[in-house]
């Protein structure tokens, strides 16, 4: 598990009420079927995520693909800032 994919995990952890709804989250753990995720959580994960990364996620990201654990999420925030640097 890299950084990325830690701080994705952490902020999920943070949003819940109870450390069991969140049961053994992981990198492969799936989000929106699981419950963990819904709209709103999105918008506030994605939030979060460009605050902290100091990034705009491009619309073309917004693909459910992109949402359905952990590490697909980190993975996307990576390809967008890889992305970034070579813009540079």
């Amino acid at each position: 598990m890299n950084d990325v994919e830690q701080f994705v995990i952490d902020y999920l952890r943070s949003r819940r009420v109870s450390p069991a709804t969140c049961g053994d989250l992981n990198g492969e753990s799936r989000l929106i079927e699981s419950g963990l995720l819904d709209s709103l959580e999105l918008m506030s994960l994605l939030n979060h995520v460009e605050q902290a990364y100091g990034l705009t996620l491009p619309d073309d990201e917004f693909v459910p693909e992109n949402f359905e654990t952990p590490r697909t999420i980190a993975r996307m925030i990576e390809r967008v800032r890889g992305n970034r640097k070579q813009l540079r």
